[in-house]
C-alpha cells in the first residue's frame, strides 16, 4: 500500500481532544499502529510500503502528538489507551490487532490487559517493562536526556516532560501485569537495540503467555524504518498463524 495514496486522514473526539489517525480500508484483518514516544503515524511510512492491500490499517497520533490535540493534562499510558478506545468504537473495530513501537509497546501491551474484543498483539522494542524502568532511574540525568531526545520529534514540551514525569506508576509492565494477556503475541526486538537491550525483549515475552520472540538483525530500536521489508514479512506470517 502507499502511504501518500492509499490513506484517508481521520478525527475522532475522545474525553481530552481529537485523536488524528490515517485509515487504509481492507477486507483481513484489522490492525491499530502505535507509534513510539514523541513520533507520530509517519514513522510507518516506509512499513506500510511493504504491507498487503488487504490489510484494514489505523495509524494513529497518540494524544499530544502529531495531529492529535495537545491539552495541558496529565499524559498517561491509561489516557492513550483510552484514547484508542474512543477510535475503535467510532470505527466499530472488531477482532483487532494492535501494533506499537516503544512507547506505543507500552500503550499497546498495557491496552491488550483490558477486556476487549482483540484478535492479537505485535510488540516492536516495547518500553515500559518495570524492570527497564528502575534500571534507566539509576542512570544521572536519564529524564534530562530523553526530554532533549524527544522535543527533536515533539517540540509541545508540555506534552513531553508530563509523559516523561508519569512513568513511575502503577501503568508499568509487570510479570503479573503480562500474564493476564491471553491474545496470541508476537514480540519483535532490534539485535542491536541500544536504547531497549534485547534482553529486556526476551523478559517481556517470557511474561505474556505463549508470546512468540524473533530478533531483528541490523533493526536496531526502530526495526520498521530500519528493515520495513522484514518487519512486514513478520507480521505477516504471525497473521496467517493465527487465521482460522
Amino acid at each position: 500500500m502507499d502511504f501518500d495514496l492509499d490513506f484517508v486522514e481521520k478525527y475522532v473526539e475522545t474525553d481530552n481532544g481529537r485523536i488524528h489517525y490515517l485509515h487504509h480500508a481492507g477486507h483481513d484483518e484489522s490492525i491499530i499502529f502505535v507509534h513510539g514516544f514523541g513520533a507520530n503515524a509517519r514513522t510507518w511510512k516506509r512499513l506500510a510500503g511493504f504491507l498487503p492491500g488487504g490489510l484494514d490499517v489505523y495509524l494513529v497520533d497518540l494524544i499530544g502528538h502529531g495531529k492529535s490535540d495537545a491539552p495541558r493534562i496529565r499524559y498517561t499510558v491509561t489516557l492513550q489507551s483510552e484514547a484508542i478506545d474512543r477510535l475503535i468504537e467510532a470505527e466499530k473495530i472488531r477482532g483487532y490487532y494492535i501494533f506499537g513501537h516503544s512507547y506505543g509497546g507500552w500503550v499497546a501491551a498495557f491496552h491488550a490487559q483490558g477486556s476487549r474484543e482483540k484478535a492479537g498483539l505485535i510488540l516492536e522494542d516495547s518500553a515500559g517493562l518495570k524492570e527497564f524502568i528502575e534500571e534507566r532511574e539509576k542512570e544521572h540525568g536519564y529524564k534530562e536526556r530523553m526530554f532533549r531526545e524527544a522535543m527533536l520529534l515533539n517540540p509541545r514540551d508540555y506534552v513531553v516532560r508530563s509523559t516523561i514525569e508519569s512513568f513511575r506508576n502503577s501503568e508499568e509492565l509487570t510479570r503479573e501485569s503480562l500474564s493476564i494477556i491471553s491474545e496470541p503475541s508476537l514480540v519483535l526486538w532490534g539485535e542491536d537495540d541500544r536504547l531497549i537491550d534485547i534482553r529486556y525483549g526476551r523478559l517481556l515475552s517470557e511474561y505474556i503467555p505463549g508470546s512468540d520472540f524473533e530478533t531483528v538483525n541490523g533493526g536496531g530500536h526502530t526495526p520498521h524504518y530500519l528493515m520495513p521489508e522484514f518487519v512486514s514479512g513478520r507480521l505477516i506470517s504471525f497473521l496467517e498463524r493465527n487465521r482460522d
